[in-house]
This record gives structure tokens, C-alpha cells and sequence, in this order.
């Protein structure tokens, strides 16, 4: 029974531990040249768009 509250406590504690490690990692994107340093595709149309997870979309304004 110990046995099973231990691993019960340390799926937990490792659970939150991954969702701490996910959640700084995360970035916020806003306009297509922060798209494009982060790594996100990057389609060769005219002009050029950016895609992150989740669909939001980003066009390059001229210049870029």
C-alpha cells in the first residue's frame, strides 16, 4: 500500500514539474519576423506568411 501512495505522490510531483517546464517555454508570438526567429514555417508566397500552432497567421510587411 506505501508502495502505491509513493509512486501515486511522485507521478504528481513530476506531472507538475513537466507542466512548469512547458509553460516556460512558451513564447509569445506577435508579428512575422518573431514567427520566423522562433522557427515556424515560413511559406514562400508573395508575401511571405508565418504559421504557428493554433492557426494564428503572420504576412512579413514589406521590407522584412
Amino acid at each position: 500500500m506505501k508502495e502505491f501512495i509513493l509512486a501515486g505522490i511522485l507521478i504528481i510531483i513530476v506531472g507538475f514539474f513537466l507542466l512548469f517546464m512547458y509553460q516556460e517555454k512558451t513564447e509569445v508570438i506577435t508579428n512575422f519576423t518573431e514567427c520566423e526567429e522562433a522557427g515556424y514555417p515560413v511559406l514562400e508566397t508573395d508575401p511571405p506568411r508565418c504559421t504557428i500552432p493554433g492557426g494564428e497567421t503572420f504576412i512579413a510587411e514589406q521590407g522584412e
